[in-house]
């Protein structure tokens, strides 16, 4: 589910553009050159309003024979509405860059085009199964982009967009994992924190460890507990999320306690091989439940919002 939040610049000067004919199909290379938007950022941004409704895309056959057929795109009626209302909310219209002139090459322009399909086709294999059919909108257009360096230019842009493509698929995918695995995750990374913050609570408490030294690892060691009691709430319960607080406080603990624990070791001396395995087990493997943790909460917090918004 998309979050609901304001469009970005770029979002907003594609919207422009596609709500000045918005009765008119219009095509990526096209809408590339009116807005000076790169085809690694724009194609994600069409790929986003088409999830969302707001903009329909279709192919269309080539006028003339032998070339592949090309993308087009308009906003819907839905995506006219929400168009205007973004544009008459953005205070900022004036500051947009202008295009700039075409970067031309002078030599190398068959290698610099060979290059640009071989990229390309790249960007296709590198795609998500469902982006595929955006891959060759993207493959295509580049039969109709003049020049060896746009093209370049172009099919640089197209790699980068199938790779941010495959990243979000990715990550979105860690989210969705079964409870019991979540569970199994948060335990191997927190739990062994959590022991170590009970032993040094222990140990200055009896006074086998000086007080400013148990106070020092103690804090370091505290995300073991805390990071506990934030993934018992997210993880078994569905809908479950944290404040901006919290998360604020956990994210400085888990750079803390990476920060505490490698100028410890820096300031011992002491060689990789003795320290790596604590370095993981200590700093690494916390850093990483909290990552995964702030990720799932911010997911659902987006959910709740757009919940909330459409009620």
């Amino acid at each position: 589910m998309e979050r609901n939040r304001r469009p970005s610049a770029h979002t907003l000067l594609l919207l422009e553009a596609l709500s000045k004919r918005p009765r008119t199909w219009q095509y990526g290379y096209e809408l590339s050159q009116i807005t000076d938007l790169k085809s690694g950022t724009l194609y994600p941004i069409l790929m986003r309003l088409c999830d969302r409704g707001l903009l329909e895309s279709q192919w269309q056959a080539a006028a003339q024979p032998g070339r592949p057929p090309r993308h087009i795109y308009r906003l819907t009626t839905v995506g006219m509405a929400f168009a205007r209302g973004a544009i008459a909310q953005d205070t900022a219209r004036d500051a947009r860059r202008v295009p700039g002139g075409e970067f031309c090459m002078t030599s190398g322009q068959a290698t610099a085009r060979k290059l640009a399909v071989l990229l390309v086709k790249h960007a296709v294999w590198v795609s998500p199964p469902d982006r595929k059919e955006w891959s060759h909108a993207m493959i295509n257009e580049l039969d109709h982009v003049p020049g060896s360096a746009s093209a370049l230019w172009w099919a640089l842009g197209c790699t980068f967009a199938s790779y941010l493509e495959r990243i979000r698929i990715m990550t979105r995918s860690l989210t969705n994992l079964p409870r019991w695995l979540l569970s199994l995750e948060m335990a191997v990374c927190l739990v062994p924190l959590t022991w170590l913050f009970v032993a040094v609570l222990a140990m200055t408490a009896r006074g086998v460890m000086p007080l400013e030294y148990g106070i020092l690892s103690g804090s370091a060691a505290l995300l073991g507990p805390v990071g506990l009691a934030v993934a018992l709430r997210i993880v078994f319960f569905t809908a479950g999320s944290v404040g901006r607080t919290t998360t604020t406080i956990l994210a400085l603990l888990a750079a803390w306690t990476v920060l505490a624990y490698s100028g410890q070791v820096l300031h011992n001396g002491t060689p990789f091989s003795g320290w790596w395995r604590e370095f993981v087990l200590i700093a690494l493997l916390p850093s990483w439940a909290v990552a995964h943790l702030l990720q799932i909460n911010s997911e659902r917090r987006a959910i709740g919002r757009d919940c909330m918004t459409r009620a």
